[in-house]
This record gives C-alpha cells, structure tokens and sequence, in this order.
C-alpha cells in the first residue's frame, strides 16, 4: 500500500527528523489520517504523555527501513510496535478533545 490508511492508526514508528542526526530521531504513535492527504499523519510523541504533543507530519511509506540502522535519510522510519489497548484508548481521547477544540475556534 503507497498511502497511510486507517489500519495504519496506533502504530507507533520511529523516523529520522529533517536534520539527518541518529541522536534525534524521533519516535510517534500515529493519531489518524486523512485519505484525501496523501502522505500525512497526524501524530502524537511517544511515549503518550499527560499533554500530548500532536502534530502532523509527512512521512512517505517507500521510505520505510527494516531497523534504525538504515535510517539514512532524513523522513526514513521503521514500524516498531502498535499501541497498548490502554494507550490506544488515550489515542482516541486525543482525538475526540481535538475535534472539540476545532469546533471552538
């Protein structure tokens, strides 16, 4: 599959941030997509903390490596687990607080 989909929610990657170095390579858990946006996902930093920090991101899935140690290029990542049920409960929590907050504005 070329695009993130919804199968795709609750996986939690790690990829290499736009300044190349190993020692900030960060990890996500991916918070939702959108099919009509290609390429994105919507993410929080992992390990889910009490304030979240969520953001989008553009990650390519052909840039996708089997470890850490063929991240390369800056936007290579690698799936390294799924969520926690439990965490995957917070995820959707995420998600609804968000909409509500969107509403507002």
């Amino acid at each position: 599959m070329t695009n993130w989909d919804k199968s795709d929610i609750g996986k939690i990657l790690v990829y290499r941030k736009e300044t190349g170095f190993k020692d900030e390579d960060e990890i996500i858990a991916i918070l939702s997509v959108d099919s009509r946006v290609p390429n994105t996902v919507r993410f929080v930093k992992y390990p889910i903390r009490r304030k979240p920090e969520v953001g989008y991101l553009g990650l390519l899935k052909s840039q996708e490596k089997e470890n850490r140690k063929y991240l390369m290029k800056p936007g290579d990542w690698f799936y390294m687990d799924n969520v926690t049920e439990k965490e995957k409960l917070v995820l959707e929590e995420i998600v609804e607080s968000s909409k509500v907050l969107l509403d507002e504005e």
